[in-house]
């Protein structure tokens, strides 16, 4: 998320220098020119992370639409219906807190959507394993932005699950062979990216297993006691 922040930082600099010009000419005198270049850092790089955030909602409000025409097809002349939805979905406690900060929180309003969205293409589509695995590489790279992408995972393989029910005997070995090269393909980004950072020395940090114990927290709780776990 970071990185994706800083490369539209990047690609709109040009903007940034032109911003630059005109509030020198208007603010010199009253701060100093280190003091103006380094607001206008900060700034970009904030509106930086909130253009992405706009992508983000963007996105999601587009799989919700593609979504909802897969499961009931077009909604000619209920459209207001449709647009009244989408500003329930987008009318919520993340958007509130985390829409105007440079943070990743929005993806939690993405990442569920393109869940249903892909359960939805995968089973109307039926698409080949060959694309399964490729489409299963895509979100295993976004799961280096955001861990909650690891969700989709699940979605690939039981959408996969679903295709291959619909014949009339079910390939028990097919089915375990493809899983595990979609989950492989999955995983490969993550794999590269550990293998990368022990080449140069670094030790791997996953945040949101160091802090907030996402998905461990079910070792943690065993490790304490059965009957621990099935309360927590």
């Amino acid at each position: 998320g970071t990185i994706t922040g800083y490369a539209i930082y990047y690609l709109t600099s040009p903007l940034h220098k032109q911003i630059q010009f005109l509030l020198e000419q208007k603010l010199t005198g009253q701060f100093s020119r280190q003091e103006i270049q380094k607001a206008i850092l900060y700034g970009s790089i904030y509106i930086a992370f909130i253009i992405l955030n706009i992508i983000i909602l963007f996105f999601s409000v587009l799989l919700f639409e593609k979504s909802i025409y897969i499961i009931s097809g077009k909604w000619e002349n209920t459209h207001w219906l449709l647009y009244g939805f989408m500003i329930m979905l987008i009318s919520n406690q993340v958007t509130k807190n985390f829409f105007w900060t440079a943070h990743q929180q929005m993806f939690t309003i993405f990442t569920p959507i393109a869940c249903l969205y892909t359960g939805l293409f995968i089973w109307k589509k039926t698409p080949c394993i060959k694309r399964l695995i490729f489409f299963s590489f895509i979100p295993g790279t976004l799961l280096l932005m955001y861990g909650n992408f690891l969700l989709l995972l699940p979605i690939l393989l039981f959408s996969y699950f679903l295709i291959l029910k619909k014949e009339k005997h079910f390939p028990t070995t097919l089915f375990i062979a493809n899983a595990a090269l979609i989950t492989s393909a999955f995983a490969l980004p993550t794999l590269l990216w550990i293998i990368f950072l022990k080449m140069d020395g670094v030790s791997y940090y996953n945040h949101e297993v160091a802090d907030f114990r996402h998905f461990v927290w079910m070792t943690d709780s065993l490790k304490i006691s059965m009957s621990y776990f099935f309360e927590t």
